[in-house]
């Protein structure tokens, strides 16, 4: 943490955070709002070591949809996990090199290519199952994919 500059924060928040309460802001004066749904992640309960400005504004971001669901109980509100997803931000990590001080890389590693680290084309109709279950916990509740 003591490395991570201030702007890679900033420009972390800008993106998982600010960008999203900009977006349900719009949406929600515009009509009115069944459910939202927002991708979430691990990193959001889970500190990993240099996950710093990832780990901070997703649980942030899952705060933030809590106290939307507190504010708006006419809307129902999910944080959603969607576990492990192979994008560009995993061909990244993978591609580091073996680095003791971060021990989840090695397990990114190992679950690429893998039924663990699916493609977004195969995960996203597996997430959208997820939705009307989620609508059966609590507004406002983070859930994993991989456990409901």
């Amino acid at each position: 943490m003591e490395e991570t500059e201030i702007e890679e924060l900033r420009k972390s928040m800008d993106v998982n955070v600010w960008g999203n309460k900009v977006a349900l802001d719009a949406a929600l004066a515009m009509t009115k709002v069944k459910q939202v749904v927002a991708i979430s992640s691990g990193a959001a309960v889970n500190g990993n070591r240099g996950w710093n400005t990832y780990a901070i504004s997703k649980a942030a971001f899952k705060m933030m949809i809590s106290l939307y669901a507190q504010e708006a109980p006419g809307t129902h509100f999910s944080s959603i996990a969607p576990g492990l997803i192979d994008t560009s931000m995993q061909d990244y990590i993978t591609s580091l090199p073996d680095d003791k001080r971060f021990p989840s890389i090695d397990r990114l590693k190992a679950a690429k290519g893998t039924l663990e680290m699916p493609e977004p084309e195969e995960a996203a109709p597996r997430l959208i199952e997820k939705f009307e279950k989620a609508l059966k916990h609590d507004s406002g509740t983070f859930l994993d994919v991989r456990t409901m």
